[in-house]
């Protein structure tokens, strides 16, 4: 990519963090940081843009910056720092890039979370489908067993044929595939069908082998529903302490950031 291009994208990317410096812990809008960060931004050179989007892509592979940013953020500036910016100028630039960054990894984790509950649906119907024909299958077979074993036979035979002209089970193939966010690398994960089986074609055994498998899964599932749950929670609380910290950052920026 040519840096005239990357550095318009970089330009794009810090203008819509605007959108994540509008909700901190309070949930209010903070026309302060807004302001600042917009006057900030205007200062900025091409060459100090490219360093503040190198500095964000390394303060977001910290370990857990959201535990301490202010901190993490000072750490990462003492090394070569910002040609021409103050540190403090230089901190909430990058912090104010990250949260932008935070809130496009939240919206794909929810994304993936939406992606995970639609999965469960198919499942759970498909479960749902093969219970009610084995709960008519035993009913057969108690019947049968009353009625000896030529009984046994016809009801046998009348099983099947119902269950071929009844509702088509699911017989899903179900894989769940871990991913990582694009910016700060957050652990999730994406659900994939394929291989879909007939199960009208299914002997009363294979079924009650397949609703196994399909209990399975669906707990399977829940258990990755609540890891992916509570990362999204832990996002959310990181992005409250970047807010709190360009609040306490904004105060720090010199006079000439003032409102024009």
């Amino acid at each position: 990519m040519k840096k005239s291009n990357m550095i318009l994208l970089l330009l794009l990317a810090m203008a819509g963090s605007l959108a994540f410096c509008q909700t901190g812990a309070s949930g209010s809008i903070n026309a302060q940081v807004q302001d600042k960060e917009r006057l900030l931004l205007q200062s900025l050179t091409p060459d100090q843009l490219q360093l503040i989007g190198q500095n964000a892509a390394l303060f977001e592979r910290m370990p857990d910056p959201g535990a301490d940013p202010n901190g993490a953020l000072q750490g990462l500036l003492a090394a070569p720092g910002i040609r021409g910016m103050r540190r403090d100028e230089a901190a909430f630039a990058i912090m104010a890039l990250a949260g932008r960054h935070l809130e496009e990894d939240l919206k794909e984790i929810m994304g993936g979370i939406v992606a995970l509950k639609e999965s469960r649906l198919v499942l759970q119907k498909a479960l749902t489908e093969i219970n009610a024909s084995l709960g008519g299958s035993r009913k057969q077979q108690e019947s049968a067993a009353g009625s000896g074993r030529g009984g046994h036979r016809e009801s046998a035979d009348r099983e099947a044929t119902a269950f071929k002209s009844g509702p088509a089970g699911s017989g899903l193939s179900m894989a769940f595939q871990p991913a990582r966010t694009l910016r700060f690398g957050i652990e999730y994960w994406r659900a994939s069908l394929a291989g879909v089986k007939d199960c009208r074609r299914m002997s009363l055994q294979e079924r009650l082998a397949e609703a196994g498998v399909l209990n399975a899964r669906l707990a399977e599932l829940d258990g990755l529903l609540g890891r992916m749950t509570d990362q999204l929670e832990r996002g959310r609380l990181r992005r409250e302490q970047f807010a709190q910290t360009l609040e306490g950052l904004v105060q720090k920026l010199p006079s000439k950031f003032e409102q024009q």
